[in-house]
């Protein structure tokens, strides 16, 4: 069965969410595009600095996850006080 073309109304539904949600879309177009070139056209040495760059990430993000929950702790602490 052949794929149905959106309808004019679905495209201006589209692009209503598309403009209501910049960042959103950026952050879905980006995403697909770095699994994209990661899967069709990253090198071996490629991979490798990947590999470096997200442990990077996620020691940076654990940082900061390990830094909010402090924060909260914190917040608590005085609240009960």
């Amino acid at each position: 069965m052949p794929k149905q073309p959106y309808t004019e109304a679905r495209k201006r539904a589209n692009k209503k969410w598309d403009a209501a949600h910049k960042e959103r879309t950026r952050y879905i177009s980006r995403r697909s595009t770095a699994r994209n070139f990661i899967k069709n056209l990253a090198a071996i040495d490629d991979l490798a600095e990947f590999r470096s760059l997200i442990s990077a990430r996620e020691t940076q993000l654990n940082e900061q996850d390990r830094s909010q929950k402090s924060d909260h702790l914190n917040e608590r602490k005085t609240d009960e006080k």
